[in-house]
């Protein structure tokens, strides 16, 4: 027989057995497809999400501190256990023109260097300098603020202050906005003045050493050095806390939920691989002896039926390639989004 004729053939065989050609072609599409979705989604999980995570330098623990300045940071520094840590001052305040909607400042020594939880800069204009305030990402959609725009700012004293977007900004070591409900900012401690407010923090981060992926360690850490360097200092201990609520010292909040994602769509696969895998079984079992008896009752085709099988099973290992390849692709896109 010809090739011509063989591919005649098959293309007749296809048409005839539509029902099956597409379950095979399905299966096949989201077996290869849904394991491509999963180590791509894996892969950017890891190299992109992760690694900008871990580039930060995020907190061990959070401290929250009755009123301090740079000295005490300078002392909490010094101690052997402690590999960097950074104040902050966190306030909240209201928007001018929607005294209902908070405004959470946060002020730092200088925003273009934040030793400790740094936030990711998606977009800037100038430096934050005085007078400057830095939008997390949702707040600013929340807010409809774009960097060169103006926010006004309601102090507890009614005194309004107007300060310049110079950046948006993504903070992955805080719950996103659109969990929380509160709108973020970030200024630089010098803009505090303008804001008639003392020039001193309350909440201190640090990165701890050796407390990595292990919040009881990271928390007796912390209990030493309150005894050995803020209780000398006049400092009182508001709270504690490991950022990140369930995740480890040092891990992203999310880290948890996006691993039980992972696995639960790592599962997935691998099921569908193992009904690809019976389809082709069962295909195999169906049509194979059904082919061979067409070549009993008509010799004079002599075609050989295994030979017909592998190529009926290159041509769906190729569609069901191209179209696996362009489903995990979407749903790669899709994730990453």
């Amino acid at each position: 027989m010809d090739d011509k004729t063989r591919w005649q053939n098959l293309f007749r065989e296809f048409w005839g057995n539509k029902k099956r050609l597409l379950l095979v072609l399905l299966w096949v599409t989201l077996s290869i497809g849904s394991v491509g979705i999963a180590a791509n989604s894996i892969y950017l999980i890891t190299t992109d999400l992760y690694n900008q995570f871990a580039g930060g330098n995020p907190a061990s623990v959070s401290l929250d501190l009755s009123p301090f300045d740079e000295s005490l940071v300078e002392a909490v520094s010094a101690d052997q256990t402690v590999e960097s840590a950074a104040p902050r001052r966190l306030m909240i305040t209201s928007l001018a023109d929607d005294p209902s909607s908070a405004l959470q400042l946060e002020a730092v020594p200088d925003f273009e260097h934040v030793r400790v939880s740094q936030p990711l800069v998606v977009a800037q204009r100038y430096a934050v300098q005085y007078a400057d305030i830095a939008l997390e990402a949702e707040t600013a959609a929340a807010m409809e603020k774009q960097v060169g725009d103006l926010v006004l700012v309601q102090m507890e004293s009614g005194k309004i202050f107007s300060l310049k977007v110079q950046a948006i900004v993504q903070d992955m070591y805080e719950l996103p906005t659109s969990h929380t409900g509160t709108l973020r900012g970030y200024i630089n401690v010098e803009t505090l003045s303008l804001l008639g407010e003392p020039l001193l923090f309350n909440r201190l981060d640090v990165v701890l050493k050796d407390a990595h992926n292990d919040a009881g360690a990271a928390l007796q850490a912390v209990d030493a050095l309150v005894q050995k360097v803020l209780e000398p200092a006049g400092v009182t201990v508001i709270g504690m806390q490991v950022p990140g609520g369930a995740a480890a010292p040092g891990q992203h909040w999310a880290q948890p939920q996006i691993t039980a994602v992972l696995l639960v769509l790592l599962v997935v696969s691998l099921l569908t691989v193992a009904g690809s895998v019976w389809t082709v079984v069962h295909t195999v079992r169906v049509v194979l002896p059904r082919q061979i008896s067409q070549i009993e009752a008509a010799p004079a085709l002599r075609e050989d039926p295994f030979q017909k099988f592998l190529l009926e099973l290159f041509v769906f290992s190729l569609v069901g390639w191209v179209l696996a390849i362009l489903f995990g692709m979407g749903g790669s896109y899709g994730l990453a989004q």
